[in-house]
């Protein structure tokens, strides 16, 4: 629920208009955010790990943590790909330090681009990511409360 939850409050990003309309997505988007994040650490994460060591015996939550970290690293990457992508396509320039240098260099056609393509990466474009994701977590997600239930008594039979 949380993502989808997460998906509506990123998609008005798109479409404000002033900085109060902003800061008031912004603040939802906040809350969206926290219910995401509020599970992950506390209660996704634990759950996997217990899943992983009931399944091999084994406690190597390092090696969990350094596939988390490979994983975060390569999310980093292809986020920071769809980027450039975005502003490689919309006629972005790089270099340009204010709006005003922008609005020199580039036609006023290419600026309504460049514009639509920042709106496009804080709002839509996360909202399809984070929904494709959402929709593939839950259904392929395997651990349900009984699963998780049953891991904790099987942790407590491996003494971990």
């Amino acid at each position: 629920m949380g993502g989808i939850f997460f998906v509506i409050a990123l998609i008005p990003l798109t479409f404000f208009v002033g900085k109060y309309d902003l800061m008031v997505y912004t603040a939802i988007l906040g809350f969206a955010n926290g219910s995401t994040s509020a599970l992950i650490s506390p209660v996704l994460f634990p759950s996997v790990v217990d899943d992983f060591v009931v399944k091999t015996g084994k406690n190597q939550k390092a090696m969990l943590f350094g596939i988390s970290a490979f994983l975060s690293r390569l999310v980093a990457t292809i986020d920071e790909g769809i980027i450039a992508l975005v502003h490689d396509l919309s006629g972005f320039v790089p270099g340009l330090e204010t709006y005003e240098e922008m609005a020199a260099v580039v036609s006023v056609e290419t600026m309504g681009n460049i514009q639509l393509g920042i709106r496009l990466l804080m709002g839509v474009i996360p909202a399809v990511v984070l929904g494709i994701g959402t929709l593939v977590f839950w259904k392929y997600f395997p651990l349900t409360q009984e699963k998780v239930q049953e891991n904790r008594k099987r942790m407590d039979e491996l003494n971990f």
